[in-house]
């Protein structure tokens, strides 16, 4: 017979706590964006190895590096709606910097308008991969069960670019 406590409507377990939930698998969508942040985050890793130079270049790498491993490890162990919803602002933000660093410059260490290179560009092929994975995983979140035209192209997208 389960108790009920004092002030509470709810019932209490006299065999102590309920187990926590399993963690549930991410998505194939999840997984994209999660695989999409991680390979901006290494090739960010690897940028702000090659800016020694220029501590504070370094730094913003890094940094960037170490939020899109980690907010890419957070959508693999912990995948939900809100975890991906940070994933479109923060890999749309990374790309969107790029975009802006490469047309009119940035502030700063980064003033002036920078050329494409390929380990930049691969970076933000990524990142766009993971912001758009997230978004579709938002998506989802809201319509479960929908599947679209959208995430079946994104699989084939993130498969070529990865």
């Amino acid at each position: 017979m389960t108790a009920v406590r004092a002030g509470s409507a709810e019932p209490t377990d006299p065999a102590g706590p309920a187990e926590p939930r399993p963690l549930r698998r991410p998505t194939t969508v999840e997984a994209i964006a999660a695989a999409g942040a991680a390979g901006a985050g290494l090739v960010h890793a690897a940028a702000a190895g090659s800016h020694g130079g220029d501590t504070a270049v370094m730094w913003l790498f890094a940094c960037t590096a170490a939020v899109q491993l980690g907010w890419a490890a957070a959508m693999v162990l912990r995948p939900g709606r809100g975890v991906a919803f940070a994933g479109v602002v923060l890999n749309g933000a990374t790309v969107l910097a790029w975009v802006l660093s490469r047309t009119v410059g940035l502030t700063g260490p980064l003033a002036g308008v920078e050329p494409v290179g390929t380990q930049d560009l691969l970076a933000a092929a990524l990142g766009s991969v993971a912001a758009l994975a997230a978004a579709l995983a938002v998506r989802a979140w809201r319509h479960p069960g929908a599947s679209t035209p959208a995430r079946g192209a994104l699989v084939g997208v993130a498969t070529v670019v990865v």
